[in-house]
C-alpha cells in the first residue's frame, strides 16, 4: 500500500485521551496512511492502549522513546516516516474524519509542500460533555483559499 500521509502522534501518559485519538484518526477517509506512536515512558497505561490498538490495526506502530521532549517525539517519529505528507495529531485531541482526505486532495491540487486549516478547539467537562470553538488560522480572511509562495 502507498502510505500518502504519515500521522504522528506524541504521547507521555495520555491514558484518558488517547483511545479516542486513535479512533478518530483509524476512521479517516484516506485509508493509506501510517499512525506512528512514539511514547516517551508513560505509566498510566497510555502504551497498553496503543498497543491494544496495534492489534487490531496494522497502520498503527508503537515506537518507545528514552527522551522526554516532544521535538525529540516528532523528530524521532519523522525520520521513520513513509509517507508523502506528514501530520502531526497531539494524543489529546480527535479529528474529524475527512480531514486528512481534504488536506491531501489540496496539497496535492496545488503542489503545495504544507497546507493549514482552521480547527475547532475543545474541552471536556468532568462529565464528559465536549464544549467547542471555532480556532482560525489567520486573522486575515483574505488569506484563505490561496497558494502561498514564499521567496527566499
Amino acid at each position: 500500500m502507498e502510505i500518502k500521509i504519515s500521522l504522528i502522534l506524541p504521547s507521555l501518559n495520555v491514558s484518558g485521551y488517547i483511545q479516542e485519538t486513535l479512533e478518530s484518526v483509524k476512521l479517516q477517509s484516506i485509508r493509506e496512511i501510517e499512525i506512528i506512536c512514539i511514547d516517551a515512558g508513560s505509566t498510566d497505561g497510555t502504551v497498553e492502549i496503543i498497543e491494544s490498538a496495534a492489534k487490531d490495526d496494522t497502520r498503527i506502530r508503537l515506537i518507545h522513546s528514552s527522551v522526554r521532549s516532544y521535538g525529540y517525539q516528532v523528530n524521532l517519529g519523522i525520520d521513520v516516516t513513509k509517507g508523502d505528507y506528514i501530520a502531526v495529531v497531539e494524543t489529546d485531541d480527535f479529528v474529524d474524519p475527512d480531514m486528512f482526505r481534504r488536506l491531501y486532495d489540496v496539497a496535492r491540487a496545488n503542489d503545495a509542500d504544507y497546507v493549514k486549516a482552521d480547527y475547532d478547539a475543545f474541552f471536556t467537562q468532568d462529565d464528559g460533555t465536549h464544549y467547542y470553538f471555532s480556532k482560525h488560522s489567520f486573522h486575515d480572511t483574505n488569506m484563505y483559499d490561496r497558494v502561498l509562495l514564499f521567496k527566499t
